[in-house]
């Protein structure tokens, strides 16, 4: 699976996360807060808890986040990386759709989306998306599927394997 989460998350401790989430939770708290200032919060705060790998709040954060703005593509790809972190395959397809309809060209839901098709044993469908994601970032996504576990299952069909050559 690709991810766009900043990686300054994932080197804080866990005592330094927690500080970070404490400390975001009192700014949402903020009834100064505009709404799009709401959604960076919870994008925030869902991207610290992914760190934390708490998957299901992170989910929760992003829902928040769609709350207050729907159409925030950033939020639906991200409630996809935490639900198929969680192994809820279908949900998390149906976010990376939702993603690609307010942002076409996000190759790492493509991507994403293909992991998820494999990961169920649906070449055609893994397939399917994942030329749309080499044909966005082609050495990206052709390196990337080669060694990716998540197409283990369908890494011997004929399609699959004419894509990584």
């Amino acid at each position: 699976m690709a991810d766009i989460f900043d990686v300054k998350y994932f080197v804080l401790s866990p005592q330094e996360r927690t500080a970070k989430i404490v400390e975001v939770q009192e700014l949402i708290d903020d009834l100064h807060a505009n709404p799009e200032q709401q959604v960076d919060l919870f994008l925030e705060l869902g991207s610290l808890f992914f760190a934390g790998a708490d998957y299901k709040s992170a989910i929760s954060s992003f829902d928040k986040a769609l709350q207050f703005k729907p159409d925030n593509y950033l939020a639906w790809y991200n409630r996809g990386v935490a639900l198929a972190k969680l192994g809820h395959h279908d949900e998390a397809i149906s976010s990376y759709d939702k993603a690609l309809n307010f942002k076409p060209d996000q190759d790492q839901a493509f991507y994403n989306k293909a992991c998820c098709y494999a990961l169920q044993a649906n070449p055609e469908a893994a397939v399917d998306n994942l030329k749309h994601a080499i044909a966005l970032e082609p050495e990206r996504y052709q390196k990337m599927a080669k060694t990716d576990s998540d197409f283990d299952l369908i890494r011997d069909h004929e399609a699959f394997q004419a894509l990584l050559t």
